[in-house]
């Protein structure tokens, strides 16, 4: 299984990131997420917005996935979001994680991250309307208790 820690790869765009991937000649991954943001030090509105991110990342890894499955943490710990996939396709895989590093990376090109956190929350909303079938409940049910 390749771990790939998404702060590592700021620098990669979608082609670097593919052509890494090919090289690992892997299916299996972990992906991790670093959290910034931790219960009772940080703001309610910024562990929210994590945490919805956290959550649409893993809804995007989740559709291209054979076998899917994620770690939760708790709010008050600043452990990592982690996800564990099987992905036979690298161009999607490589797409998925470029976007998902726009928008927790600030590459300093503000679109593509702000991009990525409005449709973020167009995910929450839809995802509480039923429109989506949410597969990171755990992560977006957190959110949700920090928006209350």
């Amino acid at each position: 299984m390749l771990k790939i820690n998404i702060t590592e790869f700021q620098d990669y765009d979608a082609k670097s990131m593919y052509e890494y991937l090919l090289v690992q000649n892997d299916t299996e991954f972990e992906i991790i997420i670093p959290r910034e943001a931790v219960e009772g030090t940080d703001d309610q509105y910024v562990l929210a917005t994590e945490f919805i991110g956290a959550a649409y990342a893993g809804q995007l890894l989740s559709e291209i996935s054979s076998c899917f499955a994620y770690y939760t943490p708790c709010p008050n710990k600043a452990k990592p979001f982690l996800y564990q996939t099987i992905i036979n396709d690298m161009g999607k895989l490589a797409d998925a994680l470029y976007y998902i590093s726009l928008g927790f990376n600030d590459p300093g090109c503000i679109e593509p991250f702000l991009d990525f956190h409005v449709k973020s929350a167009e995910f929450l909303n839809d995802a509480f309307d039923e429109k989506v079938e949410c597969k990171t409940w755990g992560l977006l049910h957190i959110a949700n208790n920090f928006l209350e």
